[in-house]
């Protein structure tokens, strides 16, 4: 992920309850990068992702508006693959219990208003498995 692009999205978005000053950037962008690797690999897989599994991954243990976080998170992934023209990687984060992604994911640029959420969704995930099916990909990560 570049820094630039990363900068950019976390201008144009507030990502709460990250601080809006450097050191909350900081934080954000390091998480954010991370949290890319994983969605990548797992994408890579074919396989979807639990949100704790993400956190896990990139050392993100923090019970304090642990949703917030982990949704912006995976919500600038996917912000990042629209800029590059690809599907939302969050796509594929899931929640543990529903199997399905959270609400979050339906707010994204990107996502259609009015969709069937379970065939846009369905769709948007085998779009991003197709996408970096094999690693054939060579997105920076």
């Amino acid at each position: 992920m570049n820094e630039h692009t990363l900068k950019t999205i976390w201008r144009q978005y507030e990502f709460v309850p990250f601080t809006s000053d450097e050191a909350g950037y900081q934080e954000w962008s390091e998480y954010t990068k991370k949290a890319y690797c994983v969605l990548v690999q797992a994408a890579r897989l074919g396989r979807t992702i639990k949100y704790g599994e993400i956190a896990n991954q990139i050392g993100l243990y923090s019970p304090d508006y642990f949703e917030l976080k982990i949704g912006s998170i995976v919500g600038a992934c996917s912000l990042y693959e629209q800029l590059s023209n690809r599907p939302l990687i969050s796509a594929i984060a899931v929640n543990a219990e529903t199997g399905r992604p959270s609400e979050g994911f339906w707010r994204l640029p990107g996502v259609p208003r009015g969709v069937d959420r379970d065939e846009f969704w369905a769709q948007e995930v085998q779009r991003v498995f197709g996408t970096w099916a094999g690693g054939e990909n060579d997105a920076e990560e």
